[in-house]
């Protein structure tokens, strides 16, 4: 039942983020790191 209410397939985007919403930093991020 998914398949029939699922819309089409489409790629992936090459870059995050877009101009009103850029990407902060490369995952996973500092506050990963930070503790």
């Amino acid at each position: 039942w998914q398949t029939s209410r699922s819309g089409k397939l489409k790629k992936a985007p090459a870059a995050l983020g877009n101009k009103a919403y850029p990407s902060a930093e490369a995952a996973p991020g500092t506050y990963v790191h930070e503790r």
